[in-house]
């Protein structure tokens, strides 16, 4: 509990699945994986009181929605909660309907209320379309000057990779990585980060360094 309000994490880790709709009903906030929202709400309209009582989803990594892997799932769900408060919005619900069902803690005001869907990506490049999947009234674009912290950029040539394969290039550019780390520098310490492909190759790179 924080502040009154319980969280609930549902992944497919759960030791026993079916605890997945129980903790879906005795939490105000739930954390989750899209894979497992999606098998959730696959039958929707057997825990339909229960998931029309979700009046916020938040999508974060919006930007998985145009990877070929994972973005159907996010779909899906969109689809999905979508129809499922479409659905709510225009059925007749008294308090004896929601008595009977999976979720008798609801009540008729609940299933009716609006729904809300929240995306947001740090690297979304078709904001303006994603909005219009979403049904989005306004679609909100920060740039650099939102950040806390200010960002600096710097772009490097190290010349042309040709046929020589990724390893390769990776790495040609740790062997070059003086003039690379120099921009990494920060200013209130003798710290700096350096971004590679791999934990092995950070390793591999950390052990040459040292």
């Amino acid at each position: 509990f924080f502040l009154g309000i319980e969280v609930a994490m549902i992944t497919g880790d759960a030791i026993d699945p079916g605890s997945s709709f129980g903790d879906l009903r005795s939490a105000h906030l739930v954390i989750s994986t899209p894979e497992k929202i999606d098998s959730m709400t696959r039958r929707w309209t057997e825990k339909f009181f229960l998931l029309a009582s979700v009046k916020l989803l938040l999508i974060d990594e919006a930007h998985h929605i145009c990877n070929e892997n994972r973005g159907w799932c996010l779909e899906s769900i969109v689809t999905r909660m979508k129809t499922i408060h479409h659905a709510a919005q225009r059925i007749q619900v008294t308090q004896e309907d929601v008595r009977n069902s999976s979720y008798p803690a609801t009540n008729p005001d609940a299933i009716h209320s609006n729904f809300r869907m929240v995306a947001v990506s740090a690297t979304l490049p078709n904001i303006d379309q994603v909005a219009d999947f979403l049904m989005a009234n306004e679609a909100y674009d920060f740039d650099d000057t939102y950040r806390p912290v200010p960002l600096k950029k710097h772009v490097l040539s190290f010349g042309k990779i040709g046929n020589s394969g990724e390893w390769k290039f990776w790495s040609n550019l740790v062997r070059s990585r003086t003039p690379f780390v120099k921009y990494t520098e920060c200013e209130s310490s003798s710290s700096s980060c350096a971004f590679f492909p791999s934990t092995d190759f950070s390793l591999w790179t950390t052990c040459r360094t040292n």
